[in-house]
């Protein structure tokens, strides 16, 4: 019975992250070390579990080095909270694969392009999973980026944050 009623909270609650519709369109790969080299800025809502939906704004320097590789650097700044910064480090390592490190994850961050989306899966202390999908705009000068955070399969944050190129 315990499990039927888990199965229900994960239905109604959207445990499962569904791929954008952008994930089965045909054209060139969208290439997320291109789109980060340089600065970009993200608005977006969060909303948590058991909490009030907050803003949030990201502002991202991306450098590439040595072997083609992307650094990333943020700064994350949540309503009511002090900003943070955090880092990400990606390279390419097959065609729409990349690997790569965030501050944030525990674990890898495996990184895909499908279609002309992007998943980025990682995990984060305390057993939680990210799944984010990064889709590109028409014009690919921006992004609409949705995350989604889950414990034991039940989600418990996303984000929905819409990311442009300056």
């Amino acid at each position: 019975m315990k499990r039927a009623g888990l199965f229900a909270v994960c239905v109604l609650a959207g445990c499962s992250s569904q791929p954008p519709p952008a994930a089965n369109e045909r054209g060139p790969a969208f290439d997320p070390i291109a789109f980060f080299t340089g600065s970009t800025h993200g608005d977006a809502s969060l909303e948590q579990i058991f909490k009030a939906d907050r803003t949030m704004s990201v502002d991202s320097v991306g450098k590439i080095g040595p072997a083609g590789t992307l650094t990333l650097n943020q700064r994350i700044s949540v309503e009511g909270a002090d900003p943070r910064t955090r880092r990400w480090l990606m390279r390419r390592t097959g065609e729409g694969v990349y690997a790569g490190r965030l501050t944030d994850a525990t674990g890898p961050v495996d990184t895909r392009a499908i279609g002309r989306a992007i998943r980025i899966r990682y995990p984060m202390k305390g057993g939680l999973q990210v799944e984010q999908w990064l889709v590109a705009l028409p014009g690919d000068r921006a992004l609409d980026n949705r995350l989604t955070v889950t414990k034991w399969g039940v989600r418990v944050a996303s984000v929905h944050e819409r990311i442009a190129k300056r």
